[in-house]
């Protein structure tokens, strides 16, 4: 961008924005457009101020398909291409498995018609910058859009309602996502090796967020996650190391699996769900700078509410008996697993959860008391503690 102070004394950073008809440019920090004004096209149909392109293309390959048409090939490897919304008189209605993948195009200009992109329709489209996705797309399905190293910008419209996996994995200089408020799970892998994306809001509505779908997301430093969130699947934000440093997991998050933040290396504060039920002990590891609310050698992790509503671990294994806060509400897996010294525990009212072998090879403990709001015991839960 310019970089023109105003006088405001606003530094803009301006960047460039276009949809079909017109084109200007895009401050995003405060959402200021100037210079909007109408393409200008040459007899190829490609602006000739901006770099949009609505003209027609030879080279893209239709198939009939009952009573509609779908994409099939593309027999152009370079430039701009738009895609026809009828063939034969039948309506354009997909982008077939692999139709685009690994040429050089762009840019793509999909028509309204469009409600499904296929497996790997623009797979390795390492040029492809230029994207507007058409309202009408309900489905985006397995690895459509990876190693589309040159996207920058994504929405995704609220008529989508399916994500495939590995859908923008690799899109290595992607800086901004849209999502599609009716998108339930974030799949597996959807955003991995998006090494520069800086932020990302989860739509209120999603309720899982899939295995690696933010791995590797070096630049992540803004994560706001919805309050209808239950699951945080296995890494689902590990190696996110650069700018993460505060993270508030709402109330309605009940599992967050093994390895989802390794390596966030720089977090510090995690305000925790009350709501936690599994949350595995190597959700945070090496995690080294994550501070932890302690008492009486025993970690935890919670909020403002409730600093000690989780306990995930103890500052000091060769301890005899430890005392679990009376505000505890879950235990979480192994997190005290592998107290050799320790021969009485025990577990106040207040307690809801104790998870998998969160006491397994406590070798010396001969008591355990267990309070009355206990509901669920995980499985070997107390295996090995072959004193007791």
């Amino acid at each position: 961008g310019c970089g023109a102070e105003e006088p405001s004394g606003h530094q803009h950073s301006w960047t460039e924005a276009y949809d079909k008809t017109y084109h200007w440019w895009f401050c995003p920090d405060d959402n200021t457009i100037k210079d909007k004004s109408e393409h200008i096209l040459d007899v190829e149909g490609e602006c000739l101020v901006c770099t949009a392109f609505s003209g027609e293309t030879e080279g893209v390959l239709y198939e009939e398909a009952g009573d509609h048409a779908k994409v099939v090939g593309c027999n152009q490897a370079y430039g701009k291409v738009r895609i026809l919304p009828t063939y034969n008189g039948l309506p354009v209605t997909e982008i077939g498995e692999s139709a685009f993948s690994e040429k050089y195009i762009s840019g793509v200009v999909i028509p309204n018609t469009v409600v499904s992109i296929g497996k790997w329709a623009f797979l390795e489209c390492e040029s492809l910058k230029y994207l507007i996705l058409p309202e009408s797309i309900t489905t985006i399905e397995e690895s459509a859009f990876e190693d589309c190293e040159a996207l920058t910008k994504v929405e995704i419209h609220d008529s989508v309602i399916s994500l495939g996996e590995s859908v923008f994995q690799s899109c290595e200089y992607l800086t901004e996502v849209t999502l599609s408020k009716n998108v339930k799970r974030i799949p597996t892998y959807a955003f991995r090796w998006c090494s520069n994306l800086p932020s990302v809001e989860i739509p209120e509505g999603v309720t899982a967020i899939g295995k690696g779908a933010f791995h590797a997301c070096y630049e992540l430093g803004d994560i706001k996650l919805p309050n209808t969130l239950t699951t945080i699947e296995e890494e689902a934000f590990s190696m996110c190391c650069r700018k993460l440093v505060s993270l508030d997991v709402p109330n309605s998050v009940e599992t967050i699996e093994r390895n989802a933040f390794y390596h966030a290396y720089y977090l510090m504060y995690v305000d925790m769900s009350l709501g936690i039920k599994n949350l595995d002990i190597n959700a945070f590891r090496d995690c080294k700078k994550l501070q932890y609310n302690e008492y009486k050698n025993v970690k935890y992790l919670g909020n403002g509410n409730n600093p000690y509503a989780v306990l995930v671990g103890v500052s000091d294994q060769t301890l005899d008996s430890y005392t679990i806060h009376a505000d505890t509400k879950v235990i979480v897996n192994y997190s005290m697993a592998s107290l050799h010294a320790a021969t009485r525990i025990e577990i106040p009212d207040g307690v809801t959860t104790i998870g998998d072998r969160a006491f397994s090879y406590c070798s010396s403990l001969t008591s355990v008391v267990i309070g009355d709001s206990v509901t669920t015991i995980g499985s070997s839960a107390f295996s090995y503690c072959s004193s007791l």
